[in-house]
């Protein structure tokens, strides 16, 4: 799977959070806790994951962003 990591700190942290479970939660995603390795470093964090079976083909190397890029190559 690919993700994108981000990391807020200071005064920052719980407005952004709190706008992008915002987006996420009413957008149809639930949040799950995972283990992640960055960097040869253990980080606790967690992920938005889609409530509904997509309708769409899979993309099976599990990357969007490159989904998207070679969709538009191949257009």
């Amino acid at each position: 799977m690919v993700a994108e990591v981000r990391r807020f700190s200071g005064k920052q942290q719980l407005e952004v959070a709190k706008s992008i479970d915002y987006m996420e939660l009413f957008g149809g995603y639930h949040r799950e806790y995972v283990d992640l390795e960055m960097e040869q470093q253990k980080v606790r964090g967690f992920i938005y994951v889609y409530d509904e079976k997509p309708e769409t083909e899979v993309i099976e190397h599990g990357d969007w962003f490159r989904y998207l890029k070679e969709k538009e190559l191949s257009e």
